[in-house]
This record gives C-alpha cells, sequence and structure tokens, in this order.
C-alpha cells in the first residue's frame, strides 16, 4: 500500500480484486512482489543444497511437495 493511498481508494482496489475472484493481501509499497522476495532465496538454497550434494534435484523436489506443500 502506498503511502499517499487512501482508505477509499484501497477498499475501491480489495472491493475490485475481490469481485473477480481473488484474494487481496494488502502490503506495504516497496519494488517487487513479497512472493519472490521469499521465493527466490528459497530456490537458491535448493540450488545450493544439490550443488553441495546435501539431496539430489529429486529429493529436493520431493521435500518441497510434501514438507512445505508446493506443488
Amino acid at each position: 500500500r502506498g503511502l499517499e493511498t487512501d482508505e477509499e481508494t484501497y477498499l475501491a482496489v480489495k472491493a475490485t480484486a475481490e469481485a473477480l475472484g481473488k484474494v487481496p493481501v494488502p502490503v506495504n509499497d516497496m519494488p517487487g512482489f513479497v512472493s519472490n522476495r521469499v521465493l527466490m532465496p528459497m530456490i537458491n538454497e535448493a540450488i545450493f543444497a544439490v550443488y553441495e550434494g546435501v539431496a539430489t534435484p529429486e529429493h529436493v523436489d520431493e521435500v518441497m511437495k510434501l514438507g512445505m506443500a508446493h506443488p
């Protein structure tokens, strides 16, 4: 949410998103998406786990599917 976004604008955007079947999640205005900020370090760690011989790519996938409910 932008520093100068007023409540009326926020509520209008929220209602529009909901009308489209979306689930709006309010966050502060910053470059990039919250999901990418969380996802990219996780992907990097998965790559390092494979590189360092901790797990195979298939095992990383299985752990993420079973333990983290990732598709």
